[in-house]
């Protein structure tokens, strides 16, 4: 055999055993050092569909749940079909979903369509690997979710059929004891609530290890009411399994509740315990918790030991990047670093505006992230810097889409800024928010007739109205002053650039 046949021979051997490295070590537990193999050999062969979809479970295995949909879905659009990657890609679909329940982000049909999706993709994996009962374990998932019980429980009986694992079943039987009672929260039957309690109790003393058991425990607590109690079962779960994301996530809101908080950092610093005791050097799985933690200490206002997790949490894994950047801008404005908070908050936003929102909407910051935006706002127009302070006063009109102050400082600035469109969606809804306003009709209508040069018809039945709000106002003897002052002003703007229009 000639030399260059036995080289070529070498790397196609290096090649496959790359490429059963990643597979191997998510067999092992260890996602980071399959990440590492995967991106390994799509260096060497970028258009490996097979090692593709591994780098998307191994992203998938280190909670990357997004980042994992992104790879999985292109990888199958592309024709690898097997069902380890739909199965993944199902897991992936439930996970957001789970996740974005918790957050509160997103609507209800965005949040349907990823369970929908989840089911199917378990089903056609359940359909590509007869005999595997992992696939209708994640349908019974999908369904439970989906509030379909009865689907749910055919699914189970496919997964018994296929041979699932004692342990895997005992899983499903705590979450069907809780998804039978959610929905009748509203009703505030307690006789319901003891008996799922009683079940998934009686559960947990047969597997006392399992962690899965003791997190739906807690989540039956939280629907409940029972905030200590769920606390309690979280914290017990975190000693077990420290990396479920929507927990982790319903713990953080405890924190806003001061009586609740201490319990709650308990248990966020149970998790972080748990997960450094389980890995070690570069795996980045435990950065969420460590992002957990940092919220845990902001509202301490432990703000350098804050910093420090949160800047430990984003080079363990720069996916984080939207919590990480959150954490650290909060930490830096509140001891007076303003320029380092405006980089941040921006970078964050920049990353995903609306998961920010929903996660401080989530905390309970974003009314007072929006006051810091805004203070940050005025002392870049003090610079004379009037596209910085633009950009930040966006991002706090996201937080407070209701609060006319801030919608029109915003659209005000994106006028002087020469962002004329973005100025009128503003002011758009600045006169939905307070529709009797004759400076803000005033100034909408403006924005049309001079900025954007269209919709003439429209300015010219907003300023009618403008003029109208400022006669009301004007012949309302109980109006303050300063009221009264400003509807003579906008009376008579309104009244010109009316005049003026109609002469065009």
């Amino acid at each position: 055999m000639s030399g260059a046949a036995l080289l070529l021979m070498a790397a196609l051997a290096l090649q496959v055993k790359a490429h059963g490295d990643g597979f191997d070590y998510l067999k092992q537990g260890k996602p980071a050092f399959a990440r590492t193999a995967f991106k390994n050999q799509l260096k060497r062969a970028p258009d490996d569909l097979h090692a593709q979809g591994g780098l998307g479970l191994a992203e998938l295995a280190l909670g990357n749940d997004q980042i994992a949909c992104t790879v999985l879905l292109e990888v199958l659009g592309k024709g690898e079909n097997g069902p380890e990657m739909r199965l993944g890609l199902a897991r992936a679909f439930l996970r957001l979903a789970r996740s974005r329940l918790a957050l509160g982000l997103g609507d209800d049909d965005s949040i349907r369509y990823l369970l929908v999706d989840a089911e199917d993709q378990a089903r056609r994996a359940g359909a590509a690997a007869p005999a595997d009962p992992r696939p209708f374990e994640v349908v019974a998932e999908a369904c439970l979710e989906q509030g379909a019980i009865e689907r749910a429980l055919a699914a189970v009986a496919e997964a018994e059929t296929r041979g699932i694992a004692p342990a895997g079943l005992k899983r499903l039987r705590g979450q069907i004891a809780y998804y039978t009672v959610r929905d009748r929260v509203a009703e505030g039957s307690e006789s319901d609530y003891l008996t799922a309690r009683d079940g998934l109790q009686a559960l947990i003393r047969e597997d006392p290890k399992s962690a899965e058991l003791k997190l739906w425990l807690g989540d039956l607590h939280h629907a409940f009411g029972q905030w200590n109690e769920a606390l309690a079962a979280w914290k017990a779960a975190f000693a077990i399994e420290p990396f479920d994301r929507p927990a982790l996530d319903l713990v953080m809101a405890y924190l806003k509740v001061e009586e609740l908080a201490a319990a709650a950092r308990d248990t966020l610093e149970t998790a972080l315990a748990t997960a450094q005791k389980r890995v070690s050097g570069n795996d980045p799985r435990p950065a969420y918790v460590l992002c957990c933690v940092g919220q845990a200490k902001l509202f301490e206002r432990e703000f350098d030991a804050a910093t420090t997790l949160f800047r430990k949490a984003r080079t363990l894994d720069d996916a984080l990047e939207v919590q990480c950047s959150l954490g650290l801008a909060e930490a830096a404005f509140k001891t007076q670093r303003f320029d380092e908070a405006a980089i941040e908050w921006k970078r964050a936003f920049a990353a995903d505006r609306e998961f920010a929102r929903a996660l401080l909407a989530h905390l309970g910051s974003a009314s007072t992230v929006s006051g810091g935006l805004q203070y940050l706002a005025g002392a870049a127009l003090k610079k004379k810097g009037g596209d910085e302070a633009r950009e930040l006063l966006g991002i706090a009109w996201l937080l407070q889409p209701d609060e006319p102050g801030v919608c029109n400082d915003y659209a005000f600035l994106c006028r002087e800024t020469g962002k004329h469109q973005e100025s009128w969606d503003a002011y758009a809804r600045l006169i939905e928010l307070q529709p009797e306003n004759p400076s803000y009709l005033n100034d909408a209508a403006l924005i049309l007739q001079d900025y954007l040069k269209k919709d003439f018809a429209l300015a010219r039945a907003i300023y009618e109205r403008a003029i109208a709000a400022a006669d009301v106002l004007l012949g309302d003897p109980l109006a303050p002053q300063a009221s009264r002052d400003d509807a003579a002003t906008a009376k008579t703007n309104a009244t010109n650039n009316l005049a003026r229009l109609l002469r065009k």
